[in-house]
């Protein structure tokens, strides 16, 4: 049985269906970042010819006409590869959520303390991964710290997925 406080979202978007012919049904297609794999694998298992995993669709900004929240998904996906890029360092992503308040703030929330600054949120990760510099997090690095470079993926998807069960909290199944 999965644990509640487990978040159970995957951001995903859609990108094609097909129908599949003689049963009547029709197959879905999401598209989702490679580096996500592994939190889907984490929610979803591997697929089983066995059986199948009952899952809910929901659709962001319900409200707003299917082409806004297109457009709208478009800017954020295009936004998210950015700090996604494979040029990007993990000690980049790192820095840049340090500046993000909502990260800062569910960070505090989460490991108990107020972190106001970015400063503060570094310092904080540093400390838990017992680092003393984020280029330690970078598989190329000299001085590279894989076991700490492990947690911060960690840290980072657990934020991510948060955010997102925070969002779709109202469409969970029960």
């Amino acid at each position: 049985m999965r644990d509640p406080e487990t978040p159970c979202v995957i951001d995903a978007t859609f990108h094609d269906w097909r129908t599949v012919k003689g049963r009547k049904m029709l197959q879905l297609v999401f598209e989702i970042p490679i580096e996500k794999q592994g939190e889907v694998l984490t929610l979803l298992g591997h697929p089983e010819p066995s059986g199948s995993k009952w899952c809910m669709i929901a659709l962001k900004d319900v409200g707003k006409p299917a082409q806004a929240r297109g457009a709208e998904n478009a800017a954020t996906i295009a936004a998210k590869r950015a700090e996604d890029k494979p040029g990007r360092s993990l000690a980049e992503r790192v820095a840049i959520l340090c500046n993000d308040k909502r990260f800062r703030d569910w960070l505090g929330k989460t490991w108990g303390g107020r972190l106001d600054h970015a400063a503060d949120a570094d310092a904080e990760i540093k400390a838990a991964l017992f680092i003393s510099s984020k280029t330690e997090l970078n598989a190329g690095s000299p001085n590279y710290n894989a076991e700490a470079a492990a947690n911060v993926k960690l840290l980072i998807a657990t934020y991510e997925a948060s955010q997102l069960d925070e969002r779709y909290a109202d469409v969970r199944r029960p």
